[in-house]
């Protein structure tokens, strides 16, 4: 056997496979102690802010335009875990005097080092054609699966960040950004603020014009865009926050991993639209409509290397009168949440949390009733097609009966 050959071999029959056990693992991780790992991160970050902070109060440092979380390499090549964070003006890297700190990415990375321990030994059946040096190269260019898996870390543990008191106090560009990636190379956005649109009626024109791939990954918060029409456009990782957003349509939008929490979105119209990972926590939206949106979990391209999305979130939401018919809801979660009189018929759902949810007179088809927990629910839902069988069901169900 030639070493291309072996090359070859070893591509298609041992990586392959060693990556997705290592992707499952990371989802694993991230599903399990996800919170631990973003209270973490949340914990650093309010650090970093605390000394952009006295370091702005002291006059060594103006503005800031970016905090970039950036893989090193050779640090990896080194078998070390640590990432670069900069605070820079407007300069970016060209910025003279950057404030730098480091973040300890050894929770993924483990995985990568498990991997490579496999891959290791796998390697000893190819008769010496598969070298150190080439498992090194194998490392490093892994390391950019799991780099992804990092920046959805610090993009979901950004919804808190950003409403620390720490991050509020530093003086901040009037166009600024937080990005992931590699150091001096590719990067991803994972929070931006422009404060450039201060206005409502700015904003509402800029949404107007409808640009395309303009409108993710913004942050619009405490705005009165009540009635404003966004149909069909794509809005992925986009917060609003404390948004007036009545009446307003998002009807076949891209809204994955998008923020709503504590928006007025009473009769708001999502219709079609991709909600996967988004958090509506808090907010108001009676009468919303989300036929036939889409709200599944896990990676919505099998052939992504990286990580999935969760549920959508609808935790103490008010989504009394609220229409769901023909959507998908993968993992949802509703605990809290008023759902009295909401419309449910041909929804289709899977291991959704229901706990403390208020469901009187919500519309269920009774198929589908028989397949939920809503043991731990109050109020009675209404069992369209019902039978005796299914309201039996229902009783033994909340007084405990099996």
């Amino acid at each position: 056997m030639k070493r291309e050959e072996a090359r070859r071999l070893f591509n298609d029959e041992e990586i392959g496979l060693e990556r997705q056990q290592m992707l499952q693992a990371l989802d694993l991780y991230l599903e399990r102690d996800g919170e631990h790992l973003i209270e973490a991160f949340v914990a650093s970050f309010q650090e970093l802010c605390l000394q952009i902070s006295r370091e702005q109060r002291a006059g060594g440092k103006g503005a800031v335009g970016y905090i970039t979380y950036s893989m090193l390499r050779t640090e990896i090549a080194m078998g070390g875990s640590a990432y670069l964070v900069e605070a820079t003006d407007a300069n970016w890297y060209l910025d003279r005097t950057p404030i730098q700190v480091t973040y300890d990415g050894d929770w993924a990375l483990q995985a990568l080092d498990e991997m490579m321990i496999r891959l290791a030994h796998s390697a000893k059946s190819y008769m010496g054609l598969i070298t150190p040096i080439e498992l090194d190269r194998i490392r490093l260019r892994e390391a950019g699966v799991v780099q992804r898996y990092v920046a959805a870390l610090i993009r979901i543990a950004m919804r808190v960040a950003i409403v620390t008191s720490e991050f509020a106090e530093i003086e901040k560009e009037e166009e600024f950004e937080i990005r992931v990636g590699e150091y001096c190379d590719a990067s991803v956005c994972v929070y931006r603020e422009d404060r450039r649109l201060l206005l409502a009626s700015d904003v509402k024109a800029w949404l107007n014009e409808k640009n395309a791939h303009e409108y993710t990954y913004h942050a619009f918060g405490s705005l009165d865009l009540s009635g404003c029409e966004c149909d069909g456009m794509d809005f992925r990782y986009t917060a609003f926050r404390g948004t007036h957003l009545e009446g307003a349509s998002f009807k076949q939008c891209v809204l994955m991993g998008t923020s709503w929490q504590s928006c007025d979105l009473v009769a708001a119209n999502f219709s079609g639209s991709v909600i996967a990972g988004a958090d509506y926590s808090g907010s108001s939206l009676q009468g919303a409509i989300f036929c036939d949106a889409v709200g599944i979990s896990g990676r919505l391209d099998p052939e992504w290397s990286g990580p999935g999305l969760g549920g959508v979130i609808f935790r103490g939401c008010n989504l009394r009168g609220a229409d769901f018919g023909d959507s998908l809801l993968d993992r949802a979660d509703f605990r809290g949440a008023n759902l009295d009189g909401a419309n449910f018929r041909g929804t289709h759902m899977n291991n959704v949390l229901w706990a403390g949810a208020s469901l009187a007179g919500a519309m269920f088809d009774k198929d589908m009733l028989l397949g939920l927990d809503l043991s731990e629910t109050t109020g009675s839902p209404e069992l369209w097609h019902t039978d005796s069988e299914v309201q039996q069901h229902l009783t033994a169900e909340k007084e405990g009966v099996h």
